[in-house]
């Protein structure tokens, strides 16, 4: 099986994304990996990820 990685960004506030559109797909058998970027996706570029709540 493949590994499918989201690359996750941080800006200098602390907000997070997520790269949903274009993931890094990695073959573990050969060491061998690449970013795949499909035409047609619906996914964000930068897709927010929610801060977790402070309690």
């Amino acid at each position: 099986p493949l590994v499918w990685l989201a690359l996750v960004s941080l800006d200098t506030a602390g907000a997070a994304t997520v790269n949903l559109r274009a993931p890094v797909v990695i073959n573990p058998r050969t060491m061998l990996g690449c970013q795949v970027v499909a035409a047609e996706n619906p996914y964000p570029l930068r897709h927010a990820l929610a801060r977790p709540a402070v309690s």
